[in-house]
């Protein structure tokens, strides 16, 4: 996602406030717009083994993380791959 949409959605000061609804339309755009200016690194990631996406937000919380990873389950259904969700991890931090 831009700076903006996550600014936006966390209501950080200097960015226009957003609701979580407006954040997922503009990250879906954001995705699909790259996608149909390039689709190879999104074809390249679905054709991988094994994909872990990351972020900075936590275990069960919202993020854009479950957002991209239904793009990229939807292309690599539209490409004939099957896709196996391993949910999420936890990050043990010592």
């Amino acid at each position: 996602p831009t700076w903006a949409m996550v600014g936006g959605v966390k209501h950080w000061k200097q960015y226009k406030a957003i609701t979580r609804d407006e954040y997922i339309a503009l990250y879906y755009d954001l995705l699909r717009s790259r996608f149909r200016a390039d689709r190879m690194p999104f074809l390249d990631l679905v054709q991988r083994e094994r994909l872990v996406l990351l972020c900075f937000c936590g275990a069960g919380t919202f993020c854009h993380r479950h957002l991209a990873v239904d793009i990229l389950e939807k292309i690599a259904t539209a490409n004939g791959l099957t896709v196996v969700r391993g949910g999420e991890l936890e990050v043990v931090r010592k």
